[in-house]
């Protein structure tokens, strides 16, 4: 009846140890999606000064047309000042345009750098915590 015992109180405490290691990884796993979200978010809020250039680039763009069907209605009406003001205008625009290209191309990266940093960062803890326990060994 000892052996019993002896072996149901044994086969309790590994189920428990697994029980404990498998809530340890889960907060592991909680914490690390919880930091990949927060710098998913902020990753969003990068759009948010975008979102604001396109704003303006379409505002310059609605101007330009504004001007240019004014031309197309007074074919001579364009002088030296009013061609450079539009010239300006252009290469502003061309500026701005450029720019919000390349922060769509640096968004365009994002999410694949944010997904790869949170397994990384994942798969690093838990082989850590994995790793720490294989040098235990037990009493004896």
């Amino acid at each position: 009846m000892k052996i019993v015992k002896d072996l149901f109180l044994a086969v309790l405490n590994a189920t428990l140890i697994l029980v404990a290691v498998c809530l340890i990884l889960g907060l592991m796993v909680a914490r690390t999606a919880e930091r990949a979200a927060d710098r998913f978010h902020d990753g969003i809020e990068t759009i948010h000064p975008l979102q604001t250039q396109v704003s303006d680039a379409t505002a310059a763009l609605v101007g330009l047309r504004e001007d240019i069907n004014a031309l197309r209605t007074r074919p001579g009406a364009l002088s030296p000042e009013a061609r450079a003001s539009l010239e300006v205008r252009i290469d502003a625009l061309s500026a701005t345009m450029a720019q919000m290209e390349t922060r769509f191309e640096e968004l365009d990266e994002i999410p694949e750098q944010l997904a790869s940093s949170a397994i990384n960062t994942a798969a690093d803890r838990i082989e850590g915590f994995v790793s720490s326990y294989r040098s235990c060994t037990p009493e004896g």
